[in-house]
């Protein structure tokens, strides 16, 4: 092993085996430009296989019943609990020291973002797995909405930063004929629900509003067409 936090990981090619669930999206784990980087950049050669995508579940119990192990299982979305029941009948093993040991960017994301680790610690308080995190600000945040702001100034108003605020304006979008034709025939909300049935709002701080939070449903028919 080279020295936590650099790269390449091993001065010698090693090789793992990683048993994945398989997905549309990937057409071949073994030769797509992603594999191809990481192994150049760890120097660690990975070995597929691939589960059927539909199967995936009864392919994992076949492989944890077997007593063949892969060295990393990936992608199966197996919960704490699970990972703790296997735990205890040595299949999975702690990652706990080997993150104190190796995990220099795991540790540093653990002090900035401490729910992640309360996510996927084990009620035993073992590590078995670890998080997928993707902070970036078009994932984290990729239902908000959005305000026309030309209407906003040909009505004279500001951008609302409360929800009843929000309300208002949406009212005076629908009342108050701010694309000048002469007709209150303005749509002042619409969205797509393919990806979720409730959008999110940001607030002032640019902060995920919770839907529990947005308390607009006995009046927002009000401020629809």
């Amino acid at each position: 092993m080279t020295p936590a936090g650099q790269l390449p990981i091993t001065s010698e090619k090693t090789t793992i085996k990683v048993l994945v669930k398989g997905t549309s999206t990937v057409e071949d784990f073994a030769t797509n430009e992603f594999t191809k980087w990481l192994e150049e950049k760890t120097n660690i050669h990975i070995e597929w296989e691939v589960a059927p995508e539909k199967s995936a579940t009864e392919k994992l119990n076949l492989v944890l019943s077997s007593g063949d192990y892969p060295d990393v299982i990936m992608g199966f979305g197996v919960s704490p609990t699970q990972m703790m029941i296997n735990g205890d009948q040595g299949v999975f093993l702690p990652l706990n020291d080997l993150i104190e040991k190796y995990g220099v960017e795991m540790k540093k994301m653990f002090e900035a973002n401490s729910f992640y680790k309360d996510l996927i610690t084990a009620p035993d308080g073992k590590i078995y797995a670890l998080p997928q995190v993707n902070e970036c600000y078009h994932c984290m945040y990729q239902r908000r909405m959005w305000i026309h702001k030309p209407w906003l100034d040909k009505l004279g108003l500001k951008m609302p930063t409360t929800t009843d605020e929000f309300y208002e304006v949406l009212k005076a979008f629908k009342t108050k004929d701010p694309n000048g034709n002469g007709k209150a025939d303005e749509i002042p909300l619409s969205g797509s629900i393919q990806a979720s049935s409730e959008p999110s709002l940001l607030d002032a701080d640019d902060r995920l509003v919770p839907d529990e939070r947005l308390h607009l449903r006995p009046r927002r028919q009000e401020a629809l067409p």
